[in-house]
């Protein structure tokens, strides 16, 4: 039960990003910034109040402790910065092959690596002995321009339901 964004969307930056919120915060619907919260994909990987993923942080409480130019930054550029706790690997392994991701198991002789953020279950493994050299990347799971596809309108919802907790009476609804 999904609605789809009506958009037109657009290239989001950080500061037309936190200008559309600031234009829109009157307005905010908690019903539409949640199915937006979803068709967004955030919670493929992200949890509000224990519902969603479980690859990314939990952002229940990111309002409390993030600006809006945070959250911006965050979503617009994740890979500007990159929390330890979810930032992948490269493995360059022989054969110029590269494998990017989390290392969820490992024994003797063989490493098992999550390779996709969105399906924490499709895995790949390979032989220790095939690995040359290990690396942290650069790159974010999180893929840039999730919310492209969001209106001015739609984006302010999104930011009030992440900045509200997920709470429909957080006082940022009351008008």
């Amino acid at each position: 039960n999904i609605t789809q964004p009506k958009g037109p969307g657009q290239n989001w930056t950080v500061k037309s990003f936190a200008a559309a919120y600031k234009k829109n915060q009157v307005n905010v619907n908690f019903e539409n910034g949640e199915n937006m919260f979803k068709a967004s994909l955030c919670a493929s990987c992200h949890s509000m109040n224990g519902n969603g993923g479980n690859a990314g942080p939990e952002l229940t409480k990111i309002g409390t402790r993030f600006s809006i130019s945070d959250l911006a930054e965050a979503i617009v550029d994740p890979s500007a910065t990159i929390s330890d706790r979810y930032r992948n690997t490269q493995y360059f392994l022989k054969g110029d092959r590269v494998v990017t991701g989390r290392l969820i198991n490992e024994t003797e002789k063989e490493m098992e690596i999550s390779i996709n953020a969105f399906s924490p279950d499709l895995t790949t493994k390979f032989r220790k002995k095939d690995l040359e050299k290990q690396e942290e990347s650069a790159h974010s799971p999180m893929p840039p321009a999730l919310i492209n596809r969001l209106n001015e309108q739609e984006l302010s919802d999104l930011v009030a339901f992440l900045v509200s907790g997920g709470d429909k009476n957080n006082k940022i609804y009351k008008k």
